[in-house]
């Protein structure tokens, strides 16, 4: 009785160490890969002096801009200049 005991937890342990086995490869070998390539993006824009970030901020700056004009423009007529989701449709 005590051997199929020995072999059931002979046979656990081993399965357990293929787990931990497979995950700990999976891990250094897909996850890690994946992390350094965004981390090598990351150093190459800031190496370059980050220019995706400065154009995107300047766009935002146009797109604010052109929105405090609209803003102004319907606060002084008192018209709704914003087209309607069913005008955008047409």
């Amino acid at each position: 009785m005590r051997i199929p005991r020995l072999t059931n937890v002979l046979v656990l342990l081993t399965a357990g160490l293929i787990g931990v086995s497979a995950g700990l490869y999976t891990g250094t070998h897909m996850v890690v890969p994946h992390m350094q390539k965004a981390i090598d993006q990351c150093v190459g824009e800031v190496e370059e002096g980050c220019p995706l970030l400065y154009n995107y901020a300047l766009d935002l700056e146009e797109e604010n801009a052109r929105l405090n004009l609209v803003i102004r423009t319907m606060l002084t007529t008192g018209e709704n200049i914003c087209p309607t989701e069913t005008e955008e449709e047409e």
